[in-house]
């Protein structure tokens, strides 16, 4: 039986893989998908400095590249409710690589789903030899920040800086209406990107649904002309609670 782990980069799969190795328990790959240029900027570092200081006898295998992601962009646009092909890619490239590698049954993969989550391991995909080592010692989203911290990783203080609690790719239409006016203000050189994008697809950053956030907003240039309107008169921005380093 192997031990795979399904490594995501943020700071749940992080805590899960530091504590796993610190409490000596068995892994023979760690697995991480790469969305490229997509990844806020302390990603790469953090990734290099995850592979250095693992045990050598764990295998790291990053799958994913820029070439891939900007293929599904072109081709479908930015990702929305209806079509996450972002999603899909890594669930696919996942599922490929366990499948040429391991046995079917013949390994179990360990998930970073914190404790406040834990309904999350109730889903439909979730199968009996997936392990939830965050539920199991009651490791909340802080707690697992924390430890990370106390470790040496930081992501470039992208948890202090964002008022999101995913570190997914900084470009999303998913996000929060919150998460992108914070985008706006604070990284106007992603803020560039985002309508560069938009502008070379030709395609809506935000589709308007029963699921729109966005009040009527469809693309990256409506965002930007509300959120210059909102700049003009108080907003109460969201109060953030990630412990400091």
């Amino acid at each position: 039986m192997k031990h795979i782990v399904s490594f995501s980069g943020g700071k749940d799969s992080t805590a899960m893989l530091l504590m796993m190795v610190e409490q000596n328990i068995p892994i023979d790959e760690v697995v991480y998908y790469s969305m490229g240029s997509w990844e806020w900027d302390g990603m790469v570092e953090h990734i290099e400095k995850v592979k250095s200081r693992l045990p050598k006898n764990i295998k790291f295998t990053q799958l994913g590249n820029d070439e891939i992601i900007q293929k599904e962009f072109e081709k479908f646009g930015f990702p929305s409710f209806n079509i996450r092909w972002c999603t899909r890619v890594k669930v696919q490239a996942l599922k490929k690589h366990l499948k040429q590698n391991y046995k079917k049954g013949g390994f179990v993969q360990y998930i970073g789903i914190a404790f406040d989550e834990k309904e999350r391991a109730k889903k439909k995909w979730v199968k009996e030899t997936d392990k939830f080592p965050l539920i199991e010692w009651e490791i909340t989203e802080s707690k697992a920040l924390e430890y990370c911290y106390a470790n040496g990783y930081d992501w470039k203080r992208f948890y202090e800086k964002s008022i999101s609690k995913r570190m997914s790719c900084w470009c999303c239409p998913l996000q929060r209406i919150d998460e992108l006016r914070n985008l706006f203000i604070n990284y106007p050189e992603k803020w560039e990107r985002l309508k560069k994008l938009e502008e070379r697809n030709n395609c809506p950053y935000k589709f308007k649904g029963k699921k729109s956030f966005f009040r009527g907003a469809t693309s990256v240039f409506d965002l930007e002309e509300r959120f210059k309107k909102e700049l003009k008169q108080p907003i109460q921005l969201k109060i953030k609670t990630w412990p400091k380093k």
